[in-house]
């Protein structure tokens, strides 16, 4: 009898429980001065962010089907450009960049892990000496109010960890 509840109690309490409660996306961002390069890897769950796009109908393909899909590519990568933007900061006064300049990056592909999660890389050329980069970055907020997103920064020997929530989708990173 006490086997019998005890498969019941596991069955009801399965059925009404979520699959997770709290949302995370997670960046790497490197910043290479030698070779003007930022490069980005944005983790998230592949679930969640496959979910989202078909639900707003951006996307309607499965994440999956998308790696070897030009057009498919191109629509991620602008979601990604909307909800994950660097914006760069020019390093000199006299520079004849006229103030702040959103930087766009490249999808240089995507790839599903095992773990359930989806590893998406991004790439952009620097052109000028940067003082400082803004960086924005609010992927699912609008669907999960939950979602906390972190983004590590790297530039040089330094190594910057910022937080992001739904009432902070952006921080500033001083380049010294």
């Amino acid at each position: 009898m006490s086997k019998i509840f005890i498969i019941l109690s596991f069955c009801f309490f399965s059925t009404i429980a979520e699959a997770h409660s709290y949302f995370f996306a997670f960046a790497e961002v490197e910043y290479n001065e030698v070779n003007g390069k930022i490069e980005a890897t944005i983790t998230a769950t592949a679930h969640d962010l496959e979910s989202y796009l078909q639900k707003k109908n951006i996307l309607q393909k499965n994440l999956s089907d998308c790696t070897n899909d030009s057009v498919s590519l191109s629509i991620l990568e602008k979601f990604i450009n909307q909800h994950f933007a660097l914006t760069i900061n020019p390093n000199d006064e006299n520079s004849i960049m006229d103030g702040n300049e959103l930087f766009m990056l490249h999808l240089e592909g995507i790839e599903i892990q095992m773990t359930g999660t989806i590893q998406i890389y991004l790439s952009g050329t620097v052109k000028r000496a940067i003082n400082s980069v803004d960086l924005f970055f609010d992927l699912l907020m609008d669907e999960y109010p939950e979602q906390q997103n972190k983004a590590t920064f790297i530039y040089r020997e330094n190594k910057e960890t910022l937080v992001f929530l739904p009432t902070k989708k952006s921080e500033t990173i001083e380049l010294k």
